[in-house]
C-alpha cells in the first residue's frame, strides 16, 4: 500500500503525519528494546497503559478510530514497487 493521502472514512488528511508516526513508532520501540507491544492486556486491570502507537496518535491528534486503523494497518511498500 502506498502512503495514505486521507482517511478513507471521514475524509482527514493523514499523508502529513504519516512519516513521523513511523518514525517515532520506531524510535520509541527501539528505545524499549522491543520491536512489537505486549500481546496480552488485562482487561481487569486498574491502571490499563496506552500502546506505543496510541501514544503517538494521540501526540498527533488522531482521535477518530477510523483515523487510527487506518494508520495502524498501513504497510509502506512503494520502495518494493
Amino acid at each position: 500500500m502506498i502512503i495514505p493521502v486521507r482517511c478513507y472514512t471521514c475524509g482527514k488528511c493523514l499523508s502529513d503525519k504519516y512519516e513521523y508516526y513511523e518514525s517515532e513508532l520506531l524510535r520509541k520501540k527501539l528505545a524499549m528494546n522491543t520491536t512489537e507491544d505486549p500481546l496480552i492486556i488485562n482487561i481487569n486491570a486498574v491502571d490499563i497503559k496506552k500502546t506505543i502507537a496510541g501514544e503517538i496518535m494521540d501526540e498527533l491528534g488522531l482521535t477518530r478510530i477510523c483515523c487510527r486503523k487506518i494508520m495502524m494497518t498501513s504497510i509502506n511498500i512503494i520502495d518494493e514497487i
